[in-house]
């Protein structure tokens, strides 16, 4: 086995230091890169805008509606903007350009009434999930009430409208359509994390893994299975000790304990066999990947043995 000596400097530091650069370093900048990329997209994914100001679409075809919405929300010191919409067309029309945070509508209304509006706002992908409170002063049999519910409507109030009870019935609507709104942010911010990392194990070139903080592997790409010398079905579990040599897993395992920066690529130089039995020098680059706190951790391999060999030869 030939042994490698460079005078205080490492191997990537070496690498740097030569005027031609092969494909092995290219490789490695790139991987670098696409690491940064792809924090970019998850950092971006999880930024959860807060507006501090609600909106609230009001639709009533009786202008003392409005007014009086707005004197209630006034006096309970909530500074919602009020969207008004004399007909269901216009009020339609104003949910798809604006979203609001809640729509109130009128039942009877000209046009189309309130349960043909809410029949259209949760027909279309834009404005399905914008809660809505129906008002009516009409006399309806409940079958009628429980029939707008089940349409979408989350609630009803019936005219006059009490200023106690639809402050408490907006503040609740509102609450439920933030509570769900996360849940759905969060749920696109896995869906966008899992087809970052997909990227990663699937286009990247070089052997990739993941693994959660205790350094248990999660996934992997079939580059790593072939380094490994094993399929990712055996692998899945399986801590570094499992994958790496002894030596090397428990700094690894200590390193991973340490990390607390979720925007640096650390590095360290392996040495140990591939699946075949034949010594291999490795470059491991990992970075620690998500919100607040590290909670899985990303590691790209790239096999530096020929250059290794070929800069060994220089020295020599």
């Amino acid at each position: 086995m030939i042994k490698i000596q460079y005078p205080n400097i490492s191997l990537i530091d070496f690498f740097k230091s030569r005027n031609n650069l092969n494909q092995e370093s290219v490789m490695l900048t790139d991987i670098y890169s696409c690491f940064r990329v792809a924090k970019r997209i998850v950092s971006k994914v999880e930024e959860i805008e807060q507006p501090n100001r609600k909106v609230v679409l009001v639709a009533d075809d009786e202008p003392l509606t409005f007014e009086l919405i707005n004197e209630f929300f006034k006096d309970a010191n909530l500074s919602y903007k009020i969207l008004k919409a004399e007909t269901g067309r216009r009020a339609y029309r104003i949910a798809v350009s604006e979203i609001p945070d809640l729509i109130i509508t009128d039942w009877i209304m000209p046009e189309f009434n309130g349960p043909d509006l809410i029949k259209k706002l949760k027909a279309n992908p834009v404005t399905e999930n914008i809660p809505v409170i129906m008002t009516t002063g009409a006399v309806f049999p409940d079958k009628e009430f429980n029939r707008v519910l089940g349409e979408g409507a989350i609630d009803y109030i019936r005219k006059p409208i009490d200023d106690k009870e639809l402050i408490a019935r907006v503040k609740t609507a509102l609450a439920l359509n933030e509570s769900f709104r996360e849940i759905r942010h969060n749920r696109e911010s896995i869906r966008i994390k899992n087809q970052t990392l997909n990227f990663l194990m699937h286009e990247t070139p070089n052997p990739v893994f993941y693994l959660d903080r205790m350094g248990c592997l999660l996934g992997c790409n079939e580059n790593f299975e072939m380094l490994i010398g094993q399929r990712k079905s055996d692998l899945l579990g399986k801590t570094v000790y499992d994958f790496f040599p002894e030596s090397y897993a428990s700094e690894l395992e200590a390193s991973f304990y340490k990390l607390i920066d979720l925007d640096t690529v650390s590095r360290c130089e392996l040495k140990m066999e591939d699946g075949k039995g034949k010594s291999r020098n490795l470059l491991l680059s990992y970075v620690g990947f998500g919100s607040s706190a590290i909670e899985i951790i990303i590691g790209s391999i790239t096999d530096v043995t020929e250059i290794v060999l070929s800069e060994n030869e220089t020295i020599d």
